[in-house]
């Protein structure tokens, strides 16, 4: 009786034995395989342990695959289920039954889906963000950081997003790519049209051949042009990209041409244009890139242009243009340009830097000096306009243009945030005053007295210039910006006896006698530091004294 029961219970036990081994190995089978690698690819099995490449090695659910630099894995789902990763990319599988879940933990991940789903089936694709519901499509996801994108060339997919702890869901077609972003705890995403400089290359490659492939955009010169604006700033920039008669390409702000390039190459969206300077014959090279929206980028390669470096958005064909205004001559806006109505005196010293531009550095002296009684407030380049010269200091337009009055004054333009930064008072810098470098055609007495003289204290000189501007009133002007500073007014009245001249003012009368060797003895009656002989010296640059700059 025994043997029989232990016979009995042997057979149970073999046929539970054959039950659990069938079982096991059914566990085990998976239509999912590594079908090939390219560089170095590593895989991991559900408790972390790498495991050996082999050719078509079987995967399963809470496999890992990882790639480095360089490096990508096809990774066959079944049949009509491919996949690739990207290069430095981090994927998991899940699997339970006829649900399948790739995570897309970094990198991306190409799929084609030949073959629409079942009704019992699902495949998702999900990143920290984002969970896309594959049925039959093609395109990729990748994940990188906190930005998510999916990108579709055939069919549609589902995608639900957490934005904000609320789950949304967003459909996304052929043709369109889906950017998903999160920033700490907030989540914004948009869809827009796919174009082939969205593909990534890893994806460029696998669908080369196919129908739905997107083709290359191709650019010409003619794309570019056009006038285009920002007026992001305090006020608006218009600029313009152009082809001249001879075919160059130039660029133009305002209603000068800032640059005209002697060659230019279009690669893609971006052109880029070479010219030589004009003075110090360097070579320069500038950028420009034609967005998606139609705006164009500039990226001016010389830093004195590069308060231009912007994105400009599209306004008009040039042929659309209305007929520009005659640009001012810029000559008439070079040289030194002072106020000199009080001690707080603002200077203007204009150069010209090309045809088109000029270096504009406005000082100011007196009470508004940080270093003996002298601040540079701003140096930097002018373009000239309908009006006069602008210049861009801090993002912000200060242009300088001739008096109304037609009087012989010019005109400094601040906006008011530049006024309260800068402290001036508003006779430093709102009506500029042109020192006259050369005398009337019509000689006179007056005459022999008038221009520049300097007195030499050693290490640097100390000028004195006598004028007589538009108005027909004397002028005087005395200092140095970098020691001391300048002073300086006007004179109601004046006479002359042979070499000497009386100069009247409300502060009393002053003395000039012109001396034999041509040299000049002041004689002020309230301001005697100004006192004494000065050479006639009517080249005199102060800035020769510092080529580098006031040290």
């Amino acid at each position: 009786m025994k043997k029989k029961l232990f016979r009995g219970n042997l057979f149970l036990l073999l046929i539970l034995v054959m039950l659990l081994s069938a079982s096991c190995g059914k566990n085990k089978y998976t239509t999912m395989k590594l079908i090939k690698t390219d560089g170095e690819v590593g895989v991991e099995n559900e408790e972390g342990k790498s495991v050996d490449l082999i050719e078509n090695l079987g995967l399963y659910s809470g496999y890992g695959i990882g790639t480095q630099k360089k490096s990508f894995a096809w990774i066959d789902l079944d049949d009509t289920k491919l996949t690739k990763m990207d290069e430095k990319s981090d994927v998991d599988i899940k699997k339970d039954g006829k649900k399948l879940e790739l995570v897309v933990n970094s990198g991306g991940l190409f799929f084609n889906v030949t073959k629409p789903l079942e009704d019992d089936e699902s495949m998702d694709i999900r990143t920290s963000t984002t969970i896309c519901g594959i049925r039959g499509t093609c395109g990729w996801v990748e994940a990188h950081g906190d930005t998510t994108y999916v990108g579709l060339f055939d069919g549609k997919v589902e995608c639900t997003v957490t934005a904000d702890g609320k789950e949304e869901t967003v459909r996304v077609n052929a043709k369109e790519i889906l950017i998903v972003k999160k920033d700490g705890d907030h989540v914004t995403y948009e869809v827009k049209k796919l174009t082939y400089k969205d593909v990534p290359e890893f994806v460029q490659v696998e669908i080369a051949d196919e129908p739905f492939a997107l083709e290359e955009e191709s650019y010409a010169v003619e794309d570019f042009l056009g006038v285009y604006s920002n007026s992001d700033g305090e006020y608006a920039r218009e600029v313009e990209l152009g082809l001249d008669d001879d075919g160059a390409l130039y660029f133009r702000h305002g209603n000068s041409i800032n640059q005209s390039y002697s060659s230019y190459e279009v690669d893609g969206n971006i052109i880029t244009g070479t010219y030589q300077d004009y003075y110090t014959s360097e070579t320069f090279t500038d950028t420009f890139t034609l967005n998606e929206d139609g705006s164009l980028t500039a990226e001016l390669s010389d830093e004195r242009y590069s308060s231009m470096n912007m994105t400009f958005d599209f306004e008009r064909e040039i042929s659309e243009q209305e007929e520009r205004s005659d640009v001012v001559d810029i000559n008439d806006y070079i040289g030194t340009f002072m106020n000199g109505e009080d001690s707080g005196a603002g200077r203007l010293t204009i150069s010209e830097i090309d045809p088109q531009s000029v270096n504009v550095r406005f000082e100011a002296s007196g009470d508004f000096g940080t270093k003996n009684g002298v601040s540079i407030v701003f140096e930097e380049t002018g373009y000239s306009f309908e009006n006069g010269i602008y210049i861009d200091v801090s993002g912000k337009r200060v242009e300088f243009t001739k008096g109304t009055k037609h009087d012989g004054t010019y005109v400094l333009d601040v906006p008011e945030p530049l006024k309260q930064e800068w402290n001036l008072l508003e006779s430093v810098y709102e009506k500029e005053y042109s020192l006259m470098d050369t005398v009337p055609e019509e000689t006179s007495e007056i005459d022999r007295f008038l221009g520049t003289y300097t007195k030499d204290f050693g290490s640097y000189k100390e000028a004195l210039i006598l004028t007589v501007r538009e108005d027909g009133l004397l002028y005087w002007n005395a200092g140095n910006s970098y020691h001391g500073g300048w002073m300086g007014d006007r004179y109601t009245e004046y006479s002359i006896n042979g070499d000497e001249l009386k100069a009247t003012n409300e502060g009393g009368t002053d003395t000039f006698i012109l001396d034999a060797d041509g040299s000049i003895t002041a004689t002020f009656s309230a301001l005697d530091f100004y006192n004494g002989v000065y050479e006639r010296n009517d080249g005199y640059d102060e800035t020769e004294e510092y080529p580098g700059g006031y040290p």
